[in-house]
């Protein structure tokens, strides 16, 4: 894989979408309205910009967009398990969620124990973050 010139992280991958709404799950793509398939990727969250955290979320996404749509209910749950967040609630501010990490390269470097900035090297960074509003379904007065 090519490295972006002047940057030592990997080529931009995937769009992404944090999806607030927690009762909607999205087997449409709300760009497109295709059908939407599961996957797994390891999302790369930056938790209280101390800690690196790689996280293997079964996401929903649209291969005709490139657009991998991610509950933020679930990234919420499992940044719940950490220690970090013992006293508080977790807000949207306490972490980012910036890109993801090949299978292999994180299988390969778990048990070595890279350092953050090794880690760096590995992601690859989304193409851009996208934001959707939703309108519910119903019956609405013309304004």
């Amino acid at each position: 894989m090519k490295k972006v010139s002047g940057n030592s992280m990997q080529q931009p991958h995937h769009y992404f979408w944090l999806n607030p709404y927690r009762e909607m799950a999205f087997t449409r793509c709300p760009k497109c309205e295709g059908k939407t398939k599961i996957r797994k990727k390891r999302l790369v969250i930056d938790v209280l910009n101390k800690t690196l955290l790689f996280a293997n979320v079964t996401n929903k996404y649209c291969p005709k967009c490139d657009l991998i749509i991610t509950g933020q209910g679930k990234i919420e749950n499992i940044l719940s398990q950490l220690t970090f967040f013992d006293e508080r609630s977790i807000r949207p501010d306490d972490y980012f969620i910036f890109g993801t990490i090949e299978r292999a390269d994180h299988n390969k470097h778990m048990n070595q124990g890279p350092y953050p900035s090794d880690c760096i090297k590995l992601v690859n960074p989304f193409i851009d973050k996208l934001l959707f509003k939703i309108r519910p379904a119903g019956w609405y007065k013309d304004k």
